[in-house]
Order: structure tokens, then sequence, then C-alpha cells
């Protein structure tokens, strides 16, 4: 008789936690569908979430020089320049582990990795320091702004040319001499940051893209990398 009401007592448990778990995949696909169509996109919907509990601020006081449309160089020049300073385009991850001039790159205290579908996160000592040296510029350029700490997001590394290869496949304008081969380059985004603080409006995020982008120039203006700014993100690459 014990033995039978422990059946029913576990079994019930059991059924509880099923529940529970379905109720809760159910409730958030219909979260998100709700916030997909009345604004636009899965994302909205998870930073409305993740801003839920961040402090608000204002936007009066975020107003920054316009220079993101000056990062104009001409990809034909970098990816010239990548091809002769960088190292041989890879057949695999294996070989970008394998080569000295590599390192891995891992999240910092200046910016975040997105989720990478087409690159690995290696680049070339040289362009990895130049990555450090814009995530420090930058963070510099943020205090007492109250946006401190705010970090950039990296959304593509060095690619191999498998991963080229399907690039190709999947949209016919990428090129097949991808800059991005040769371990000197990488991609940050401008439409999105992160703050694990502050609940970043558009306001701010204008702000966070301006001032990222008066760093590149100066960097620019001191020949220490190439900028040009694509469909939502800022391709950079290092100079001499």
């Amino acid at each position: 008789m014990k033995k039978f009401r422990n059946l029913i007592y576990y079994g019930f448990v059991g059924l509880i936690i099923i529940t529970l778990v379905f109720s809760y995949k159910f409730f958030r696909t219909k979260f998100l569908e709700f916030f997909r169509n009345s604004k636009g996109s899965v994302e909205y919907a998870l930073q409305y979430v993740s801003n839920s509990n961040k402090e608000h601020i204002g936007c009066n006081d975020f107003n920054v020089e316009r220079v993101s449309h000056r990062l104009t160089d001409k990809m034909r020049t970098y990816q010239k320049q990548a091809k002769r300073d960088g190292i041989e385009a890879s057949a695999s991850r294996k070989e970008l582990e394998d080569n000295d001039r590599m390192v891995r790159v891992e999240e910092s205290e200046y910016f975040k990795i997105d989720a990478l579908t087409h690159s690995y996160a290696f680049l070339t000592k040289e362009a990895y320091n130049l990555l450090l040296d814009i995530g420090a510029n930058f963070q510099s350029e943020l205090e007492g702004t109250g946006l401190e700490g705010s970090k950039f997001i990296v959304t593509s590394f060095t690619r191999t040319k498998e991963q080229v290869e399907k690039l190709r496949r999947n949209n016919s304008n990428a090129s097949k001499n991808s800059a991005h081969m040769y371990g000197e380059c990488f991609d940050i985004t401008y439409v999105r940051f992160s703050n694990t603080g502050v609940a970043l409006d558009q306001c701010h995020i204008d702000y966070l893209k301006e001032t990222l982008a008066g760093v590149i120039r100066d960097m620019k203006s001191n020949r220490k990398c190439w900028a040009v700014t694509e469909k939502k993100t800022t391709l950079f690459s290092r100079s001499v």
C-alpha cells in the first residue's frame, strides 16, 4: 500500500513539473509572438524583457557629434592589405587554432561577442590588440556620462574558406575574397550595445554609436585602422 501511495505521489509531482515546463514554453512563445507582431522583431522583445529591471535614464544629456557617416574606407583597399599582412586563408577551425599568429578572442570588460554563425573568434595578435585599444578608448569616452560600462558587440571575426563558401551560397553578394579570411578584420554592430545596469533606449544607442565612431575616427587619423560602415555593422581592419 505504501509503495502504491509513493507511486501516486511521485507521479503527481512529475505531472506538475511537466505541466509547468510546457506552460513556460507556451507563454514564452506567445509573449514573443506578441512583440514580434507589435514591434517587428523578437530582438526587441528580448531587449524589453532584459530592460525591465534596469535603471531608466533620460535622453537630454546624450548629444554627440555625428561622425559615423565618415567611416568610408574602400573595401578593396583593406582587402588587399589584410591579405598582405594577415595569415593565409584557413580551410578549418583547427588550422586557425594551430596557427601561431592567431589568438582566441574571448569576451572582455570592453566588448561582448555575438552568437557567431559564419566565423570563429580568432584574430592575429595585432588585430586583437587593435580590438582592445578600441574598447579601452571607448570606455574612456563614456566616463561620467551615465553610460559607463556599456559594451559594444562584435558580430564577426575570422572566416575559413568553408564558411565563406557557405555564405556565398546563401548570399550572392558575399565576396569570394572576403577580408575576414586573413585574421585582420572584425565587425562591430552599431545597432546594439550591452549595459547590465541601464536600459538602453534609442537615444542611448545613437550616442554609443557615434561615440564609438569618434574613437574609430581618431584611430583612423593616426593610421591605426581601416573602417567602413555597412548595414548594421562597421568593419574594422588593422592598418599600418
